[in-house]
């Protein structure tokens, strides 16, 4: 469950970015000399924007507050955590 808000923040984010790296990846190809390549190797499987559910703690892939079942539960939006409808009257499983 996303809010209007976290909708259109969504939209703009999914929108693609035109860039010219396609130009300057061909001069990178060149070699480098004096530069410790251990140092300057990309680290793989670290990712930052990589954040937990506050309620059951799995492992979410982007930056928001709730997994998507925790959020339709508690009736709250999964990115900012604001309440969007009342749960009461639902007859929802517990897990």
């Amino acid at each position: 469950m996303v809010c209007g808000k976290c909708e259109k923040a969504m939209k703009t984010k999914n929108e693609p970015k035109t860039s010219t790296k396609a130009v300057t990846k061909e001069k990178n190809n060149e070699r480098k000399v004096g530069i410790n390549m251990l140092l300057e190797k990309k680290r793989v499987g670290y990712n930052p924007a990589v954040s937990n559910c506050i309620k059951c703690k799995k492992r979410l892939p982007s930056d928001d507050k709730y997994c998507l079942m925790c959020a339709y539960q508690e009736g709250k939006c999964k990115m900012c955590g604001v309440k969007i409808l009342s749960t009461d009257t639902y007859k929802q499983s517990v897990h």
